[in-house]
């Protein structure tokens, strides 16, 4: 009878391993830990104290209680005298715990210290406990016993409901915990040895099971970060080894991003390594990224992922990094899980295999096909509580009816499409997946977001930006690149799937804990404008606004947007010289980075109080400010002149790049005859692909490649991970659009010293192949220090490896240094020559190479 009761198998446990950690928890740079037999303790405490208030078998104990060290104590002095746990969010209205309260007649809240303050009020007389210390120091053991009794009594009951006043919750017994505890131990994924980390909140089925109850249960330890910053999260799988981490698609999509932005110019080599490890099975990943993995979790054997459907992308993006990640599949009716990845054969995409002693079929005639996913097995619930209507409908002849929909293929792995009722019915009658559509818009890589619904035959979106593309856009900008971006990939689609129209939100969507979108209320967020704040002129913007048009020649307005009075970030430089000069005071560059607008500007003045300035001040021209050195956090990070070890490095990496390229993605290199013996001059590509940069590199002759130069986005080469590389690959980290005027100084500095330069003068990839305008800061450069361009088409990278993508294709490249630009050739026709007109033939020129 003990084997299938929670308590006596964690009795057995504690008697095995009474001195070890088992739940430990982080405080500050330390940790504090209570060993399995301080939990024994302290959970006969609560059954003790239980019985002798008169609690009786089958009673109901609510838990509403954040993850803390008395959660587990508490559950299993619950459970231990037969009574029955109620997990509840610590996050719950206190009408939502008042409705709970009253659908189970619980006699009796364990509360902490801090949950206690929303529910003192509950009701006159009504007993909490509120769990510390002190509490535990006050109880005797006298009634203390962990008792025998039936296997398919009542361990918990789950409310997947909570908020309305007919709460639904699924009773699930000792019988099915412990039945899903064998099976899963029957993955051999872990042992008594292994560490687990929990982020997710303990009263969800899927982290009490996975990330709390097996692992205990089994003498594994389970350590708590003491909050969800990453911060936290690093040291605690640092400090404590953690070998196993469990978490829910969106904590997966967050890691995964992260990683890959900082890693973004070594983006082919892992999908070389990813494509080894998927076709080979040799993971070259972990101990050629062994940086990344000593720096996130040295230790670390599986990262585990359910709640919620994963990306594929996501899920193919941390495996081609070396990481084991086994995605299930299950329900709180199961308790929770139903399916796994075995980690010898995992299959990305699928939800794994049956667990042993749990049987999966779909509604299919043959019982494989696309249809109802249905269950049956030891883990699956009796049903809900007090609702005999609701349980005949979910369970049906011993099978659970999932409302998922989804197939199983020749191997046994399952295969999710989305819930059922989710599916979104047009009135023409077709089917769509939302879920499936949202994974293909997903990877544009100009939304971070986007959730979708329909009414009528007609779809809508709602779309959350990503920040690291647009932190500097406005939101018309913003929206003009999204559309474009969403009618683009929308020709690959069938037109009953293309969205009709979409709204722009900077928060993120709504979700339920476990990360599963809120669909319902994205007709609501869609429906919401924005309030405009009326602009109001007075004398001050008068006099600020005949100052703009005294710069810029050109009638200006409050309510203009400085993009269209032709403000772009290079003039952006002189205007903010000319108002400093004006104003007497400094304008950080960065400031006014985000200004889009003439009220902003406006606004932004106002606030520093300025003494004005009648008489209006000349600008500073750009040859005075190329001769100005760089500020030092820039010029300290360039090395002009390399060790040998620096070179070493560059002959070997370009000589791999080289190859791989060559003999993958078949590269051409032609026109290197035009590029001249030595510095300084400039080499300007097109734009449209990751790859870019590379190719250039690996192309580049090998007498000149040690004095070859990039401007590489501070972002990505401020990190730990990639900072080393900075001074021997020559990466000057600055990014150019908070500091240009520092890059224009680090590239006039660089150019002056003899070096080579790679700059692209469209300032940023291309979203849809095809030439963006080009920034006149590669004009200024060459026309102020007399320095020639060398244009050069880079063809097949677009195709290869888009922005859109997270992962790159093989397709043919070619790249084509053309001839070159000499500044001197253009002077002789025309001696006031402008930046701009050096920028319309470089353009002209670099379009040629491409057409050609």
């Amino acid at each position: 009878m003990g084997a299938f009761l929670i308590h006596k198998r964690f009795q057995k446990i504690a008697s095995l391993f009474p001195q070890k950690e088992a739940l430990i928890f982080q405080k500050g740079d330390r940790f504090s830990s209570l060993t399995f037999q301080e939990v024994y303790s302290l959970a006969l405490k609560i059954n003790s104290f239980l019985r002798t208030r008169g609690f009786k078998f089958q009673d109901k104990a609510i838990l509403y209680m954040e993850n803390n060290p008395f959660w587990f104590p508490a559950y299993l002095g619950i459970v231990s005298g037969g009574g029955v746990c109620v997990p509840v969010d610590f996050q719950s209205t206190f009408q939502e715990l008042n409705n709970i309260l009253i659908d189970c007649e619980a006699k009796i809240i364990f509360s902490s210290p801090y949950t206690y303050e929303k529910i003192k009020d509950l009701k006159e007389n009504f007993p909490i406990a509120v769990l510390n210390k002190e509490f535990f120091q006050k109880i005797e053991l006298d009634k203390a016993s962990f008792l025998d009794f039936a296997e398919d009594s009542l361990a918990s009951l789950v409310y997947t409901s909570g908020t309305t006043d007919n709460p639904k919750a699924v009773m699930l017994s000792h019988r099915n915990f412990m039945a899903n505890f064998h099976s899963i131990g029957k993955l051999r994924t872990y042992t008594h040895s292994d560490c687990f980390l929990c982020i997710l909140p303990l009263h969800h089925t899927y982290p009490f099971t996975v990330n709390l109850l097996a692992p205990l249960l089994a003498g594994a330890s389970v350590v708590f970060p003491q909050s969800l910053k990453k911060e936290d999260i690093l040291f605690s799988l640092k400090k404590r080894k953690v070998t196993i981490l469990v978490g829910v698609p969106q904590f997966f999509s967050l890691l995964s991003g992260s990683i890959y932005q900082k890693l973004s110019l070594i983006k082919s080599f892992i999908f070389l390594l990813g494509f080894l490890r998927e076709r080979f099975k040799l993971n070259l990943a972990k101990p050629l990224l062994f940086f990344l993995h000593k720096s996130l979790a040295p230790n670390l054997k599986y990262m585990v992922c359910g709640g919620a459907k994963l990306d594929r992308e996501v899920a193919k993006g941390l495996y081609s990094l070396g990481f084991n990640i086994l995605e299930g599949y299950g329900l709180t009716e199961s308790s929770p899980v139903v399916s796994f990845n075995p980690p010898y054969k995992i299959k990305i995409g699928s939800v794994g295999k049956p667990l042993s002693g749990v049987e999966v079929k779909t509604d299919a005639p043959d019982g494989y096909s696309q249809g109802e996913i249905l269950v049956k097995g030891k883990n699956v619930s009796r049903g809900y509580f007090r609702k005999p209507n609701l349980t005949q409908k979910v369970f049906k002849d011993g099978w659970l009816h999932t409302k998922d929909i989804g197939f199983i293929d020749r191997d046994g792995y399952i295969y999710i499409r989305g819930r059922k009722d989710e599916c979104l019915v047009l009135s023409s009658g077709k089917n769509i997946w939302p879920e499936e559509l949202e994974d293909f818009y997903q990877e544009l890589s100009s939304i971070e977001e986007i959730g979708i619904f329909n009414q009528g035959d007609s779809l809508y979106s709602v779309v959350v930006p990503n920040k690291s593309i647009f932190s500097r856009k406005s939101k018309e900008e913003i929206y003009k690149q999204i559309s474009l971006d969403l009618q683009k990939a929308s020709q690959k689609l069938a037109p009953y799937k293309k969205i009709s129209d979409f709204r722009i939100s900077f928060k993120n969507l709504p979700r339920t804990r476990l990360g599963k979108l809120r669909r319902f209320l994205l007709p609501k967020i869609f429906q919401e404008e924005d309030l405009k704040k009326p602009l109001v002129e007075d004398e001050f913007s008068q006099r600020v606004i005949r100052l703009l048009k005294n710069f810029l020649q050109r009638e200006v307005r409050l309510e203009d947007d400085l993009s269209f009075l032709g403000v772009d970030s290079l003039l952006k430089i002189q205007l903010a010289t000319f108002l400093e000069k004006n104003f007497k005071i400094n304008i950080p560059e960065q400031d006014l980075a985000p200004i889009t607008k003439v009220g902003e500007l406006i606004e932004y003045l106002r606030r520093k109080e300025l003494s004005f300035s009648e008489q209006e001040v000349e600008f500073t021209q750009w040859s005075e400010i190329l001769k100005e050195a760089p500020a030092s956090k820039f010029f300290e990070r360039i090395r002009l002149t390399p060790f040998l070890l620096d070179i070493f490095l560059t002959l070997l990496v370009k000589g791999i790049f080289f190859f791989v390229f060559k003999g993958v993605y078949r590269l051409k290199v032609k026109g290197v005859n035009n590029l001249p013996k030595q510095g300084p001059f400039l080499i300007c590509p097109n734009h449209a692909s990751y790859l870019d940069g590379l190719v250039v590199f690996a192309s580049f002759p090998l007498h000149n490649i040690s004095n070859l130069y990039f401007i590489g986005l501070s972002e990505y080469f401020d990190h730990p991970l990639l900072s080393w590389l900075v001074k021997p690959g020559r990466i000057v980290p600055i990014n150019v659009e908070k500091n240009l005027k520092e890059a224009l100084k680090v590239s006039s500095l660089l150019l002056r010293e003899k070096r080579i330069l790679c700059i692209f003068p469209e300032g940023g990839r291309s979203f849809d192949g095809r030439l963006k305008e080009f920034k006149k800061g590669v004009g200024i450069l060459s026309k102020e220090l007399s320095v020639k361009i060398v244009p050069a088409g880079i063809k097949g990278t677009f195709k290869a490896w888009p922005a859109s993508k997270t992962f790159p294709r093989i397709s043919p490249l070619k790249i084509v240094y053309g001839n070159i630009l000499d500044p001197q050739d253009l002077e002789k026709k025309d001696k006031n020559f402008s930046y701009q007109q050096i920028v319309n033939l470089l353009k002209s020129k670099v379009s040629l190479l491409l057409s050609s």
